[in-house]
């Protein structure tokens, strides 16, 4: 498309400078078409765990009281997001909620954006290669809080790494080892 932009310029242009100027208009509106979305901060929020996340380790101190406090979701697992040659801060956290479901929730997180990021959780500490479970796109790159669901069943009782990843450029972009609470 270029060349052929050029070619056509150049023959019903009168002057000499406008092929060049013409064509490097159209190269730099391409360039921010393509490039700016990815330095474009997404604010993204979503809870898919309504009412309050008790802290495990609560959850084991004192005995329930009732039925809904049985039923009320657990933070069994949490870590602070790091980020990997890319800024990222914040916390992810392992979820089960109250129907024995699990969930990865990251809170006041903000992420260097990257092409298509996507999210892991990953068997073992400070995993930083995709595998394990893989979530899903990043829908965003900050927020509050934010819940992805997990498709499978994760053991609290092993050491799991939430990880972002940037499959465009096969780069990791943050990961958080996510320690038992």
């Amino acid at each position: 498309g270029y060349v052929a932009v050029g070619l056509v310029l150049r023959r019903v242009a009168r002057w000499a400078w406008v092929p060049p100027v013409v064509l490097t208009a159209v190269v730099l509106g391409l360039a921010a078409w393509i490039v700016r979305p990815y330095y474009v901060d997404e604010t993204v929020n979503r809870e898919l765990v309504s009412g309050p996340v008790r802290d495990q380790s609560a959850e084991t101190a004192r005995p329930p009281t009732g039925a809904a406090e049985e039923a009320a979701a657990v933070r069994i697992a949490a870590g602070p997001l790091r980020g990997i040659d890319h800024d990222a801060t914040g916390t992810a956290s392992l979820v089960r909620t109250s129907e024995g479901t699990h969930v990865v929730r990251l809170e006041r997180f903000d992420i260097e954006g990257v092409p298509d990021p996507q999210v892991y959780v990953v068997r073992g500490e400070d995993a930083r290669d995709p595998g394990g479970v893989h979530l899903g796109r990043l829908p965003g790159n900050q927020g509050d809080v934010l819940d992805i669901a997990v498709p499978e069943v994760v053991p609290g009782s092993e050491s799991w790494t939430v990880l972002v990843w940037c499959r465009s450029f096969s780069v990791p972009v943050a990961n958080a080892t996510l320690a038992p609470i």
